[in-house]
C-alpha cells in the first residue's frame, strides 16, 4: 500500500533518516544505519535538528550492545539532556504550583508529557523550553502572576481584540527554562468547541507530588504530527521519534478512530495523514492500513489545503509581496471568523490589520498606526533612492604614479 504525500517539504533529510533508523530500528537495521551514517557524516559537525535525535540514539545503541568510540560522546549528550530536563521539570512545576494556588487550570503540552509518561526516561528526549496551555479567559490573571514572579515576556501581549489571532506568548526567567504559554492548542482558526473537547479529555498524572493535566495519547499524537509538519528546520526530525514512541508505547493505546475524527474537527487531517503515511513508509510505524485508507479517502477542502500550506511555510511573512501579505492576513482573519461561526467582512479585516500593526509596531494608540506605517514607508523609499544614487555615482580611477 502506497500513498503519495501531499507535500514534499519539511521532511527529514537523507542523513537525518539514517540517524532516525539507528535510533528506532532493531538489531542489524539500526547498527547498519549507524555505520552508514558515520561513513558519510561527522558527529562533531551535526545540524541542530539532528542533535535532538542523539539521546534516543544512545539508548538504542546501548541496548543493542554497540561498541564505538562515539558512544562516550553520545552518553555525555544523554546526560546533558537528563540534567536539562530536570531543570525543565522544576520550571513547569513552579509555574503549575503558582497557577494552582490561583485556580488557573493548565495542561502540559509537547515535550514534557512525552518525556515523563511515554519515553519514561528523563534523558531520552531533550527539552529546550516548557509549554503550558491555559484558557484564554485566564490569560490576564496568569500574566499578572508570572510578572509578579519575575517572568518576563519576550514580546508584549497583543491587544485584547487581537488575542484570537495569536496562539501563545513566550516568557523568560533568570532561573528557569523559557516558558511558552499557550491559549490555543491547535491552529488559531480551530473551532472553539474542538479546543474545549481537548480539555474534557485530559488525563491527570502525578509529577513530584503535584497533580498535572496532560493530553490523552491520541490528542498528543495529533499535536505531535501537527507541530512536526511546521516549517521549522530545528524540529524537522524530532517529531518522528515522538510519534513512534506514542504509537508503540501509549497507555491507553492510540484510538485511531478518534484520531481521525479529531483531526477533522480541528482542520488538521492533511498534515496528520501526511505524517502518518511518512512514518509508515519510511519507518514501518504500526499505523493500521485501514486508518491510512480512511484518512486518504476524505477529500481535502480548499481551507484544509491553505491551512496546510501556511503550516509548511512556518507562517513566515518575509519576502512576501504586498498582495501576498494581504492574502496571508485575510486567510488568517477569515479562518478565525469562520471557526467561530462569524462572517468575515472588509471593515472587520481593516480593524484586524490595525490591531496587528499596533501590536507589531508596539504603538500605544491604534490611531497612530497609519502615521507609523507612513513614516516607515518614507524611510524605506529614502533608503532605496540613496542606494540607487550610490550605484549611479561614477567611480574615480586612481593614478598609478609616485611622487
Amino acid at each position: 500500500m502506497s500513498f503519495r504525500l501531499m507535500s514534499a517539504e519539511n521532511w527529514p533529510t537523507a542523513s537525518q533518516r539514517l540517524l532516525l533508523r539507528a535510533a528506532l530500528r532493531e538489531r542489524e537495521a539500526a547498527l547498519n544505519a549507524w555505520d552508514e551514517w558515520q561513513a558519510h557524516n561527522d558527529i562533531n559537525a551535526l545540524d541542530h535538528a539532528s542533535f535532538f535525535i542523539l539521546p534516543q540514539l544512545f539508548l538504542n545503541l546501548r541496548r543493542l550492545g554497540a561498541q564505538h568510540p562515539g558512544m562516550e560522546m553520545l552518553r555525555g549528550i544523554y546526560r546533558y539532556a537528563w540534567c536539562k530536563n530536570q531543570k525543565a521539570t522544576r520550571s513547569f512545576v513552579e509555574v503549575l504550583r503558582l497557577f494552582e494556588e490561583s485556580g488557573i487550570e493548565t495542561i502540559l503540552l509537547k515535550g514534557a508529557p512525552l518525556v515523563l509518561f511515554h519515553y519514561r526516561d528523563l534523558g531520552a528526549r531533550l527539552m529546550n523550553d516548557v509549554d503550558l496551555l491555559i484558557r484564554e479567559a485566564d490569560l490576564p490573571a496568569a500574566t499578572a502572576l508570572l510578572r509578579d514572579s519575575q517572568w518576563n515576556l519576550t514580546k508584549p501581549l497583543p491587544p485584547d481584540d487581537f488575542l484570537p489571532f495569536v496562539h501563545a506568548a513566550a516568557y523568560t526567567h533568570a532561573k528557569w527554562l523559557e516558558l511558552d504559554l499557550h491559549w490555543r492548542a491547535f491552529t488559531v482558526d480551530c473551532p472553539p468547541d474542538a479546543e474545549a473537547r481537548l480539555w474534557d479529555r485530559v488525563l491527570r498524572r502525578d509529577v513530584w507530588g503535584l497533580a498535572v493535566c496532560v493530553p490523552d495519547p491520541t490528542d498528543l499524537l495529533l499535536l505531535t504530527c501537527y507541530h512536526g509538519r511546521k516549517g521549522d528546520v530545528h524540529t524537522a526530525c524530532r517529531w518522528v521519534i515522538d510519534a513512534t514512541m506514542l504509537i508503540e508505547n501509549a497507555q491507553p493505546p492510540i484510538d485511531w478512530n478518534a484520531l481521525l475524527e479529531r483531526a477533522g474537527q480541528t482542520g488538521l487531517l492533511a498534515p496528520l495523514r501526511d505524517a502518518l503515511t511518512f512514518l509508515r513508509q519510511e519507518f514501518d510505524a504500526a499505523v493500521p492500513d485501514d486508518v491510512l485508507q480512511r484518512a486518504w479517502s476524505v477529500p481535502s477542502t480548499t481551507e484544509d489545503r491553505t491551512r496546510y500550506e501556511k503550516l509548511l511555510s512556518g507562517f513566515h511573512l518575509r519576502g512576501l509581496s504586498l498582495w501576498g501579505l494581504l492574502a496571508f492576513h485575510w486567510t488568517r482573519y477569515a479562518g478565525v471568523r469562520r471557526g467561530r461561526g462569524q462572517r468575515a467582512g472588509l471593515f472587520g479585516f481593516a480593524q484586524y490589520l490595525l490591531a496587528f500593526h499596533q501590536w507589531n509596531f508596539q504603538v500605544g494608540r491604534r490611531w497612530q498606526v497609519p502615521f507609523v506605517m507612513m513614516a516607515r514607508l518614507v524611510g524605506r523609499l529614502r533608503r532605496r533612492i540613496m542606494a540607487g544614487a550610490e550605484r549611479r555615482r561614477p567611480t574615480v580611477a586612481s593614478g598609478g604614479g609616485t611622487s
